[in-house]
């Protein structure tokens, strides 16, 4: 994928924001795992604005 620099920077900004909260919740023990995002592609696949596709080794998402 790729994007542009406006793009970047907002995807930047919003994984430091999780980096950060994830942080704060924890105390600064724990670190942030993209997985912890899982959920909310979960959210989207039933409220059907995405579509969840099994691959061997993990789940893709498509648009529905």
């Amino acid at each position: 994928m790729q994007f542009s620099p406006e793009e970047k920077n907002k995807l930047k900004a919003m994984l430091l924001f999780l980096v950060k909260r994830k942080s704060k919740e924890s105390g600064g023990h724990c670190g942030f795992h993209v997985n912890e995002l899982n959920p909310f592609l979960d959210e989207l696949v039933e409220e059907k604005k995405i579509k969840s596709r099994d691959t061997l080794h993990s789940n893709k998402f498509f648009l529905s």
